[in-house]
């Protein structure tokens, strides 16, 4: 089991996790049994956290769990019990209901990183105050929606990739403008009232690898409690700090990421990320990838995909080419950055509409991220016959290490070939699931594709990601007011469009009911990405944005979660026809419990485009 295993389990069972959380470790045990048999694992159950242990008995993995974020003993005990039982990963879930109860915060203790904030499980904006109250201009400094202290955030973030001294010092000219006196020793700040009342402390670790110093943190709040502490680190991302606020409301919450990446590469004020630089060695690990076998050449690191946990097969092809390249932009991001997370349109029932080519098209700054040069060759479907050279153009391409796509309704990949049969080895959402590799002859791949794309030599440009990100969340905005695309209806027009059909028509036909089934689960998919895109991207930009984009970011999850879906999976909501079993029907109370989702989601879809709308006006 790698990082990225463990990231694809806990992804495809979230919604079961959040669920599961406020019932205690119990109810999260059993839901984390699949992912410890699918490891091979076992799993123990203590009262306040579950481990995972190899057959050499040695703990792997343990998830400890923190109901309420006021239990310092607890926050402790996690840290603790990580170093004892030499865990090389933790995932501390603590519930945050200062944000609104069932809102679960994820926390990583791992080998590299004492302190990282792996992300939110969201349940509602219920806010129930239970204190205490705080000194509001200590609790929010630093906060992402609030300005930050002087001198400002970008320089903030020189201070803090700069030496302790001048954190040191300007935190001191920070104390004397709130009449507080400043003390500093190993690597701890404390301000002091003029009563001599312990008012803030900063913890400024410079090594996050080692966990002592975080357990001597919350040793120290014990003996020396204040009303609120930070802790500023490094994080995962280079040249950037995470800053965490530990308070009597809550003992470890992820406070802020300053979002600018500093350095000699940029102008201080250029506002754009490192453009991406290829690696020269990409030949080298494309070059692994090929195997051979006989007159058989194929890829080994490169898979397929289910249709219903990757529902565009364009993006989904491209990750998987990007994968062989040895690039690690993921799906979701290309889902995001081509703003095919935020794109709401339909053509009646067509099965097409979710489709990122279709009507508003979803592709091009996807492919700007691409890294690759790619040429399309297109088959002469009247004649039903591919062009024999192109076997030589494949054969080529796999032999280099890429994986050629193929294009039909759905995209698929070929990723090997034998020479002396002629045939290929290829991968496509409509056959077995899209997960297994298949056999098909050269001289029938016009069955499968009205053509190929092959990719060559890297694109030697820089990418500006800051631009491209922005332009996402403009498409965004500008796809939900506008009303039609080609024979589409777009935006906030295709909600009402939907809900109407689904309203008015009596009766659903085959083809008809297999296109409502695919567009809701194309949607509740989109928005879930919308979510996670959002909070991947806010730390590019201003507090101001930052808060906008982290509150479309919550919406989305919401809607995706809990309002679309959550209790139920999409597919049972809107069934697939092949789905119902003899004499099962799909009543008119069942359609009516999906219009009444998607009359709760429009205006969260309203509520997300407006808060992003105000990010890019910030």
């Amino acid at each position: 089991m790698d990082f990225a295993d463990l990231c694809t389990f806990w992804n495809q069972h979230e919604r079961d996790i959040a669920e599961a959380l406020p019932q205690g470790t119990a109810a999260l045990a059993d839901i984390l049994q699949a992912g410890a048999d699918k490891f091979d694992l076992i799993q123990q159950i203590d009262s306040h956290y579950i481990s995972w242990v190899d057959q050499e008995d040695q703990i792997v993995i343990m998830y400890y769990l923190i109901p309420d974020p006021r239990d310092l003993d607890r926050v402790l005990d996690a840290y603790v019990k990580t170093q004892e039982q030499q865990c090389p990963f933790t995932a501390v879930l603590v519930h945050q209901w200062t944000d609104g109860e069932g809102n679960w915060d994820v926390f990583l203790i791992t080998e590299k990183w004492a302190m990282q904030h792996g992300g939110r499980l969201c349940g509602s904006d219920c806010v129930e105050e239970r204190g205490p109250q705080l000194r509001k201009d200590t609790y929010t400094l630093f906060d992402c929606d609030k300005e930050f202290p002087e001198p400002g955030e970008e320089a903030w973030v020189k201070l803090l990739n700069g030496p302790i001294e001048g954190i040191v010092t300007q935190l001191e000219a920070l104390a004397q403008r709130r009449n507080c006196t400043q003390a500093y020793r190993d690597y701890l700040v404390q301000w002091r009232t003029p009563q001599g009342q312990l008012e803030v402390q900063f913890f400024l670790f410079p090594d996050q690898k080692d966990l002592t110093p975080f357990i001597h943190l919350y040793r120290h709040l014990k003996e020396e409690p204040s009303p609120v502490s930070f802790v500023l680190v490094e994080c995962e991302q280079q040249q950037l700090r995470d800053i965490f606020r530990l308070s009597q409301r809550s003992f470890l919450e992820h406070h802020n990421r300053p979002g600018h990446v500093c350095g000699e590469e940029r102008e201080p004020d250029a506002g754009h990320v490192k453009p991406i630089q290829l690696d020269q060695d990409k030949a080298k690990i494309m070059e692994k990838n090929v195997c051979r076998e006989g007159n058989r050449v194929w890829l080994a690191d490169v898979e397929g995909w289910s249709p219903s946990e990757k529902v565009s097969s364009v993006h989904a092809a491209m990750e998987q080419i990007m994968r062989a390249h040895g690039e690690s932009l993921s799906y979701d991001y290309l889902v995001g950055i081509s703003s095919l997370a935020f794109r709401m349109q339909v053509g009646g029932l067509c099965p097409s509409s979710p489709h990122p080519a279709c009507g508003y098209q979803c592709i091009n700054r996807a492919l700007q991220v691409f890294p690759l040069q790619s040429k399309a060759y297109d088959f002469d479907q009247d004649k039903r016959k591919v062009p024999s050279e192109l076997f030589g153009v494949i054969a080529q391409s796999i032999d280099a290490g890429l994986p050629v796509s193929t294009g039909e309704e759905e995209d698929g990949l070929i990723i090997g070939y034998n020479k002396e049969s002629r045939e290929l080895i290829a991968y496509h959402s409509h056959q077995f699931g899209g997960e297994k590799s298949f056999v098909i002859a050269f001289n029938e791949l016009h069955k499968i594709c009205w053509g190929i794309g092959v990719y060559s030599a890297s694109r030697t440009e820089s990418i500006d990601q800051q631009a491209l990100v922005i332009e996402s969340l403009q498409q965004a905005v500008t796809m939900a007011k506008q009303t039609r695309a080609e024979n589409y209806d777009l935006g906030f027009k295709a909600w009402e469009t939907y809900i109407h059909i689904l309203e008015t028509q009596k009766k659903l036909s085959h083809a008809e009911m297999l296109g409502n089934a695919w567009i809701y689960e194309c949607l509740v998919q989109y928005r879930h990405i919308a979510a996670q895109y959002l909070h991947g991207i806010c730390a590019q930009f201003s507090p101001a944005a930052q808060r906008h984009l982290h509150q479309a970011a919550d919406v989305y999850r919401k809607m995706s979660q809990h309002v679309l879906a959550g209790d139920k999976s999409a597919s049972e909501i809107a069934p697939y026809p092949q789905s119902l079993g003899r004499g099962q029907r799909w009543t008119i109370d069942k359609r009516q419990h999906q219009i009444r989702r998607l009359q709760q989601a429009l205006p969260l879809e309203i509520q997300a485009i407006d808060a992003i709308e105000k990010a890019l006006s910030a």
